[in-house]
């Protein structure tokens, strides 16, 4: 026995120093990236695969399954959309839709701010953040610089707007996709207790930008001289768009992955425009550099076991109190999806959550959990693909928005954001007990 013992002991003690070596390894990298990224003196692109790289090199993840850790569907989907914006672009047409909007808000800045921020916002409800995102950057920018009007106000919104329609309905993001096939939650259920929440949002978040957007008019006898002309160019150029946007919207009843779908928007658009191989250098090749890297180093979170230990941490402190349940799954979700993707957050959260034996009824603690998920994408810069895209992209147009400005601006909104959800979910669950 006294041989046997240690033989068991010892190879158990080997593997718990190593999980924690992972655990402090990985967090050091998470958070070294995140500075560096701060710091802003180094390419997003290049910090991203450096902290891959680590990753790799220290073996926080086996090196076979570094490729598995980028998700590829999610760089189709975004090459292929950047495709379709790209091509169509050149053709003139997301001027004339620039045209059409600015001439549509009365010529208002804050009215045209409006417009682009609830399109967006109805947009995300419906198809995927990064096409969103992607579709609105151009048209966006477009827009307001007819009005002589910086963007960068109105693009951080727009960023974070998506993540606001992405509560709405059980189909607007994976994480309620994820909660519903748990909780069996229902589209009646979240139009009659989230759908509201995220409507209020929307204004919420358009009060606070708005003070940001100047108030400009612009001349009537400027608009007349530039009116939309509509030839058969035009009109051509508007059916690929609007049946590039219908692919995207309804991939799953067409029947084809949204990755494949957004591929076929992006070649049919490159046809119709009759755009040269050229436009392939014309793809915000070091965003999808910089997602790559930061899918590595984000698996990299996850498999050394910092979930499951953050997991464990929240299931044992609502066991004890059960009345922190709200606050704690409902922060704790957001600032964890600031730093690591909210689907393994949710992914991670979901059996926690279902062998709670507490004291809260009815659908409480998922709200919880899809607000928390949801907003957590706005309190940093890399903490939604829907933000890094809008950076990256609208560098491209000639707007610089910085790591910096955009995680001020969206840590400021999320907070905002968590505090009234908070209040609601209490006064809700004061209400159904």
């Amino acid at each position: 026995m006294k041989v046997i013992l240690p033989m068991i002991i010892k190879p158990l003690l080997i593997a718990s120093n190593i999980v924690l070596w992972k655990q402090i390894v990985a967090t050091i990298i998470l958070i070294g990236v995140f500075i560096m990224l701060t710091r802003e003196n180094v390419p997003r692109s290049y910090v991203a695969l450096i902290g891959a790289s680590l990753v790799i090199i220290l073996r926080i993840i086996p090196p076979t399954e570094a490729l598995s850790a980028i998700n590829l569907g999610v760089l189709s989907t975004i090459i292929g959309v950047m495709l379709m914006t790209e091509s169509l672009s050149r053709t003139g047409l997301f001027d004339s839709l620039a045209w059409f909007l600015a001439m549509s808000s009365k010529r208002n800045s804050r009215l045209l701010h409006s417009l682009l921020v609830i399109t967006t916002y109805v947009l995300s409800m419906l198809i995927n953040n990064i096409a969103t995102m992607l579709i609105m950057i151009p048209i966006t920018i477009k827009a307001l610089k007819k009005l002589g009007i910086n963007p960068r106000i109105t693009l951080m919104t727009e960023a974070i707007v998506v993540n606001i329609g992405g509560i709405g309905l059980p189909v607007s993001s994976i994480p309620n996709v994820m909660v519903c096939i748990e909780s069996n939650l229902s589209t009646i259920d979240f139009l009659r207790e989230i759908t509201p929440v995220s409507i209020a949002l929307l204004f919420v978040c358009l009060f606070l930008s708005l003070k940001g957007v100047p108030k400009v008019m612009l001349p009537a006898s400027l608009s007349e001289s530039a009116k939309i002309k509509v030839d058969l160019n035009f009109i051509r150029y508007f059916a690929a768009f609007i049946i590039g946007v219908i692919l995207i919207v309804g991939y799953d009843e067409i029947g084809l992955p949204l990755p494949v779908a957004s591929l076929i928007a992006g070649g049919l658009a490159l046809l119709v425009s009759g755009g040269s191989p050229r436009l392939f250098k014309e793809i915000d090749w070091p965003t999808i550099f910089f997602l790559s890297g930061i899918f590595v180093v984000i698996r990299g979170a996850e498999d050394s076991g910092l979930l499951i230990l953050l997991s464990h941490a929240l299931s044992n402190t609502i066991q004890r109190i059960p009345q922190l349940a709200i606050p704690l799954i409902l922060w704790l979700s957001a600032l964890a999806s600031a730093l690591i993707d909210n689907i393994p957050i949710t992914a991670t959260l979901i059996p926690v959550i279902s062998g709670l034996k507490t004291v809260l009824t009815g659908h409480i603690v998922w709200w919880s959990l899809i607000l928390g998920a949801n907003l957590g994408g706005n309190f940093t810069a890399i903490g939604s693909p829907s933000n890094i895209i809008m950076m990256g992209m609208s560098k491209r147009y000639g707007v610089n928005v910085t790591f910096k400005e955009f995680s001020k601006f969206g840590a400021k909104h999320t907070v905002i954001y968590l505090a009234l959800c908070t209040t609601y979910l209490y006064v809700f669950y004061l209400i159904i007990r």
